[in-house]
């Protein structure tokens, strides 16, 4: 008895489970656009080698195939600008979604070997509104002067 009603209460949790797997994932990252673009178009094409069918910068999309194993699958790169950053979306929609993940998982890894921590979001907003770039950062409750200026410890 005990048996058949697992054996039930399974076969319940199979029908009532998603038939497809959600092959998207997305973050937001506070690199600059032409940063995260440029290291997109290297990661899919240059790393991989997949090959990149249609891709826009203006309107911030890639559709690319996805290869493995002589097998192709079509995918997605979609990349918004915000207020605070730039949003990604990767999906390879007829594949499970641990191979967006890994993608963007790849992604962040390039990013920040090519390009460091990501900007600060208080350093990131001042660029944004005024377009130069204030550079001197007091986050850290440090400032230029006493940054550079010599310790005095004996």
């Amino acid at each position: 008895m005990r048996l058949l009603a697992t054996a039930l209460v399974f076969s319940l949790a199979m029908l009532l489970a998603p038939q497809s797997a959600d092959a998207r994932v997305e973050t937001e990252f506070r690199y600059p656009f032409a940063q995260l673009w440029a290291a997109t178009i290297r990661l899919l094409r240059v790393d991989h080698g997949f090959p990149i069918h249609d891709r826009d910068a203006t309107t911030g999309f890639i559709l690319f195939n996805y290869e493995e194993r002589g097998r192709e699958s079509p995918g997605s790169v979609e990349l918004v600008r915000g207020e605070a950053g730039v949003r990604i979306t990767i999906q390879v929609p007829s594949l499970p979604s641990y191979v967006s993940r890994m993608l963007l998982d790849r992604l962040t890894r390039k990013l920040r070997a090519d390009f460091g921590d990501q900007p600060s979001l208080r350093r990131q907003i001042i660029r944004d509104n005024d377009g130069e770039g204030d550079d001197d950062d007091e986050e850290d409750g440090e400032s230029e002067s006493d940054a550079e200026a010599p310790s005095d410890s004996r």
